[in-house]
C-alpha cells in the first residue's frame, strides 16, 4: 500500500439508533462505518472537524485514508459517501470501504486545466466550457493518482480537449473505454467576433 494515506483518527463505539446518533452529533463527532475487504463492519465516530478539513480537499473521494480508532489496528479505507443534514448542511455521517494492495476500485481523481491566463484561445476571447471537473478511472487503491493535469497554453478557439490528451500511470484505466471523451472545450463567445487566436 502507498505510504501516503493520511492519518484519521476516529473512535469505535457500540450505540446505534437515533437517539445515540443526535447525542453523537451533539458533542461535535460524526458517526462513521468502515466496509468490506472481508472483514466485520467497523462503527466509529470522528471529530466533524476532521471531517470539514478532508471535505474542503478536491482529492477527498480519491484519497486513502488510514483510520487510526483507539482501539484496534489502524484500517486503510477510501471515502465512499457523506450524508448531510438537509437544514444545516452539516455532515451527519460518512462511509469508508477497507481497502488493500490487491484493491482495485473505480475512482473519480479531480482535474486541473493549467496556464488559463495564457491561453491562445481564450486571450482571443474563446469561452472556456470545462465538460468535467473529474475523471473517472479503474486503478488499485495503492495506485490512485493525485489529480490530472492538461496544459492549455496552445488551445484554440474551437479545441475539444478529449481524454486522449491525458498521460494515464502505469496500471491506471479510463473507466469509459468506447470513445475519445471530451473534457474541456474552448468556444467561440456568443456575440462579437473572435480575434486571431481562433
Amino acid at each position: 500500500m502507498s505510504a501516503t494515506a493520511r492519518s484519521l483518527p476516529v473512535t469505535t463505539r457500540t450505540e446505534t439508533g437515533k437517539n445515540a446518533m443526535y447525542r453523537l452529533r451533539g458533542t461535535g463527532r460524526v458517526p462513521g462505518v468502515v466496509y468490506g475487504g472481508g472483514a466485520d463492519n467497523v462503527i466509529f465516530s470522528l471529530d466533524i472537524r476532521d471531517l470539514m478539513a478532508g471535505l474542503h480537499n478536491e482529492s477527498f473521494y480519491a484519497t486513502v485514508y488510514e483510520l487510526t480508532p483507539d482501539q484496534g489496528s489502524p484500517i486503510r479505507a477510501l471515502p465512499k459517501a457523506v450524508q448531510f443534514n438537509r437544514v444545516t448542511d452539516q455532515p451527519i455521517h460518512v462511509d469508508f470501504m477497507r481497502v488493500t494492495d490487491k484493491t482495485k476500485i473505480k475512482v473519480s481523481v479531480p482535474l486541473h486545466l493549467t496556464n488559463t491566463d495564457k491561453c491562445r484561445g481564450l486571450k482571443a476571447g474563446g469561452v472556456l466550457n470545462i465538460v468535467r471537473h473529474t475523471v473517472e478511472v479503474l486503478c488499485y487503491a495503492s495506485k490512485i493518482p493525485s489529480h490530472f493535469e492538461i496544459d492549455l497554453l496552445n488551445a484554440k478557439i474551437g479545441d475539444a480537449i478529449k481524454s486522449s490528451a491525458l498521460t494515464l500511470p502505469e496500471g491506471v484505466t479510463f473507466t469509459i473505454t468506447d470513445r475519445d471523451f471530451t473534457l474541456a472545450t474552448i468556444v467561440a463567445p456568443k456575440s462579437g467576433t473572435a480575434g486571431e487566436g481562433e
